[in-house]
């Protein structure tokens, strides 16, 4: 390199650093600025000119390209890395290998979260550090959610900082509070860090994204289970995960003479023990014709004349009682079943598969006194569809009475406990001369019918899947696909088992493999040195 390429390089570096430097002192680009950077740009050019022979014949050495070959593999796989790094930041992918999928999302609350429309923030409110575990189990959720949708945000409020905004959301006595906001609404999660924590949130984004909240009746008059007892008989569970979901509940009594409200999405019929009448057999069919949904949930050996109604639905109530004396639940009697066998393609049940990785207990739903179900002897509706959603193990016979005679003699087979419904008014129509002259409206009716009340008690809501196919089945006759059941997940522990004879080889080989291994390598070094 010639003594003016060697200035030219000196003046382009210190060019180069005084505008650096000058701009960062002064906090900005000015004019002057320009001066030293044209003198740079013109001594980088001359650097060259001056010494084009001597890079021309660097360039072309056997070392150089060696080198410069080297030097481009490491900028390729730097940008590579970096690369890779940009894209894992902006685009972020977890991949949840756990068998309960404990870091994943139910489809469920992904269909939600596919829903939004604008964005949707949750907000933290909490004290001071004493919090910080909790705002750690909040996070680590709401991410899994911001990973599925670029619309979830979330804000970490410290309410003693922010008290004008703190006062907007919370009540006196809060510490530690999570809200969820959409289109203005604000909508309180509930109990965020317990290990329901996800069915909350997805609980509390539907309840702020619905526009209108549906409306369940469950009718009385005639010693329904009720919602608001507390005992173990009671409903009062299954009304708060109803209320979870978004639903409201009322009463609705017919004897009374009160019409069915315009603004009733589903009518609940649990467990009654006394008369139904024929008019409000009548009110209730002619509702459903008119695109109502019904929900019935009847016991065995009671008078209460539920197969006038579901006859009317295309389903037969048996009255029947299922037995099964082969294998008695513990804790149950014969007649306490277990539902086995589910429908594969309904949206009540497809997701309710046995599964031989999983406990047995967690699969079933436990029935404690019920009548099987079977579709209805006459003609059935154009366009209907029954489904058959849950049935008993094959092991089950069907009795006319709790405990029959010693010597009956029994078929054993599966029973139908719980069917679906659904047909429209269009298709009922099409034979109609009327509907020939002028378009027939669409009217869709649906119901579900189950042959037993106790599995939606307090005291067995959560056994098996009762819970699950209560809840999807509300959500199904609301038209409520993405309120289905969201199952709590719980990591289950994993445990090795030795018996005597597999204690005494882990002991063997615990001692013995040091042994051979010291064996070999002093017979390794005997002969190598020996060599």
């Amino acid at each position: 390199m010639s003594r003016w390429g060697t200035i030219s390089w000196l003046v382009c570096g210190l060019s180069l650093v005084i505008v650096v430097v000058a701009r960062y002192i002064l906090g900005g680009w000015h004019d002057f600025l320009w001066a030293p950077l044209v003198i740079g740009l013109l001594t980088f050019i001359a650097a060259f000119v001056v010494d084009f022979r001597f890079y021309l014949e660097f360039l072309t050495m056997r070392t150089t390209k060696s080198g410069m070959n080297m030097g481009l593999m490491i900028v390729l796989a730097l940008v590579l890395i970096v690369s890779v790094n940009v894209l894992s930041l902006r685009h972020n992918k977890t991949f949840d290998m756990t068998e309960e999928k404990i870091n994943s999302l139910a489809d469920q609350t992904l269909s939600v979260l596919k829903g939004l429309k604008e964005d949707l923030t949750v907000k933290v409110f909490y004290l001071d550090e004493k919090d910080q575990q909790n705002k750690q189990a909040v996070k680590g959720l709401v991410e899994q959610y911001q990973e599925n949708s670029n619309k979830v945000k979330i804000q970490f409020v410290n309410a003693y900082v922010n008290q004008a905004e703190a006062q907007e959301y919370l009540k006196r006595g809060d510490r530690f509070a999570v809200f969820v906001e959409y289109k203005g609404r604000k909508v309180r999660v509930e109990e965020p860090n317990s290990e329901r924590a996800e069915e909350k949130f997805t609980s509390a984004i539907v309840k702020a994204t619905r526009d209108k909240v549906k409306k369940v009746y469950f009718l009385t008059g005639h010693g329904e289970r009720s919602y608001d007892s507390q005992d173990t008989q009671g409903m009062q569970e299954f009304k708060t995960l109803l209320e979870d979901a978004s639903f409201e509940v009322a009463k609705l009594n017919l004897l009374k003479g009160e019409d069915i409200p315009e603004d009733a999405s589903i009518i609940a019929i649990v467990g009654p023990d006394g008369q139904i009448l024929d008019s409000e057999i009548a009110a209730l069919t002619s509702w459903a014709k008119k695109g109502g949904k019904l929900f019935i949930a009847a016991d065995p050996g009671l008078r209460h004349g539920i197969n006038r109604l579901t006859e009317n639905l295309g389903v037969h109530f048996d009255d029947k009682y299922i037995l099964n004396v082969r294998t008695v639940v513990a804790g149950g009697s014969p007649a306490t079943v277990l539902g086995t066998i589910y429908d594969k393609a309904h949206p009540i049940t497809d997701k309710l598969q046995m599964n031989p990785f999983r406990p047995f207990e967690d699969q079933i739903t436990l029935f404690d006194v019920a009548s099987s179900l079977t579709k209805s002897a006459g003609d059935s509706t154009p366009g209907q569809k029954v489904v058959e959603l849950v049935k008993t193990s094959p092991s089950t016979f069907s009795s006319p009475d709790l405990r029959p005679q010693p010597g009956t003699k029994v078929e054993r087979e599966s029973f139908v406990l719980g069917m679906a419904v659904e047909w429209d008014t269009a298709e009922a129509a099409k034979d109609a001369e009327e509907a020939k002259e002028k378009p027939t409206e669409v009217i869709k009716t649906a119901a579900v019918v189950f042959g037993d009340s106790d599995f939606l008690n307090s005291r067995n809501i959560f056994v098996g899947y009762n819970r699950d196919i209560a809840m999807n089945s509300i959500a199904f006759l609301g038209e409520e696909s993405d309120l289905i059941s969201i199952r709590p997940k719980v990591p289950k522990g994993t445990t090795l088992k030795l018996t005597s004879s597999s204690q005494r080889v882990a002991v063997i080989a615990g001692l013995s493999l040091p042994l051979l291994l010291l064996i070999a390598s002093g017979f390794a070094w005997q002969r190598r040195r020996s060599a």
